[in-house]
């Protein structure tokens, strides 16, 4: 998944971008066999976006609106069109408080969720996924085959498919910086639903994704599952906060010694040896940590935590970061005073 949003903070929209981004993916290692199991990467999409540029010699933005928006007569919909000015101001949570912002992402986002549309034109293209004769591929067409998912539904393409009551059962969420969507249908009852909103999660606030779930389940007349309890995340954040700062502290004691010399005086040579080159290893496995492991963890590289979830993000930045400079200045403060004793020595 991390992989997959790379570029998710991307502006450009040079020509070439999305056949640049794709090409990215040669790099990536699979840390499972082929067919094994199930993960969801929004790469998939990158890829199979530059396929159809280059394989109609357009660009996927002129593709998409000229075989599904045009046919379809969603005239209001489109790719990357943030600058519309009917477009929705998007917002996102800043610890707990909404914030109006404008983001302009760039070509690779085009294909993995850049398409901006209303309820109406939505219902349209859901309309024309359950009629047989439709201009655009029929619903069988979306679960003929697919892999297995953990949560006991089918992905096919684009859609995760669960048996209910209703039969076969097509939904998928997503979010965007400022942005949040759910849709799908069920095409033996003629029933579909397109639910949008112009907000994205929050990581202690504003929890769309389970707003967006809970008008599925009251449209479709199932168990409403309601709003996800986060004070278990609040909690977790406040503990491995607590243990960061502690971490910290105890480093700066340490730091402390070095430049009083009291390290040297008080410790055999290898105890403080041992204390003086722990602290920075210790300063660099937290950058690693916050920059690169949290992150993963995430499935976002910082800088796409920046955008949706930016209170979490700029804490995870300045810590890590922090942790650098730290490191850095402890290392240059360690050699002044090492070459200040061996000036003293020699005198």
């Amino acid at each position: 998944m991390f992989d997959g949003n790379r570029h998710q903070t991307s502006r450009s929209r040079s020509e070439g971008t999305l056949a640049k981004v794709a090409a990215q993916t040669k790099r990536y290692r699979l840390n499972r066999p082929v067919g094994h199991s199930f993960e969801y990467s929004n790469a998939n999409y990158e890829v199979l976006g530059n396929l159809l540029a280059r394989v109609e010699g357009s660009s996927f933005e002129a593709i998409i609106e000229n075989r599904i928006f045009k046919p379809l007569n969603m005239n209001r919909s489109g790719i990357l069109r943030d600058s519309d000015p009917e477009t929705a101001t998007p917002y996102r949570f800043i610890f707990s408080k909404p914030e109006a912002f404008r983001f302009s992402p760039g070509s690779a986002l085009g294909p993995k969720g850049g398409v901006y549309t209303t309820a109406d034109d939505m219902g349209r293209y859901l309309i024309a996924l359950m009629d047989e004769h439709s201009a655009i591929a029929s619903w069988e067409d979306y679960w003929a085959s697919g892999s297995d998912m953990p949560i006991g539904a089918t992905y096919g393409p684009g859609w995760m498919v669960f048996q209910s009551d209703f039969g076969p059962l097509a939904k998928h969420n997503g979010m965007n910086g400022g942005y949040s969507a759910l849709a799908g249908f069920a095409p033996e009852t003629g029933l579909g639903f397109a639910i949008m909103a112009n907000a994205s999660q929050g990581m202690l606030a504003g929890d769309t994704s389970a707003l967006t779930e809970d008008a599925f389940a009251v449209a479709f007349d199932l168990p409403v599952p309601g709003l996800q309890d986060q004070r278990p995340a609040l909690i977790q954040l406040i503990v491995v906060g607590a243990m960061l700062a502690g971490l910290m502290v105890w480093i700066g004691l340490f730091c402390r010694n070095a430049v009083t010399g009291h390290l040297s005086k008080s410790s055999t040579r290898w105890l403080g040896a041992a204390q003086l080159v722990l602290p920075g290893i210790l300063l660099a496995a937290i950058a690693w940590m916050v920059l690169a492991l949290i992150p993963r963890q995430f499935g976002l590289p910082i800088e796409a935590i920046r955008l949706f979830v930016p209170d979490i993000g700029w804490l995870l930045t300045l810590l890590g970061y922090g942790s650098i400079c730290f490191l850095v200045a402890r290392s240059i403060a360690l050699s002044l005073i090492s070459n200040a004793r061996m000036r003293d020595d020699m005198s």
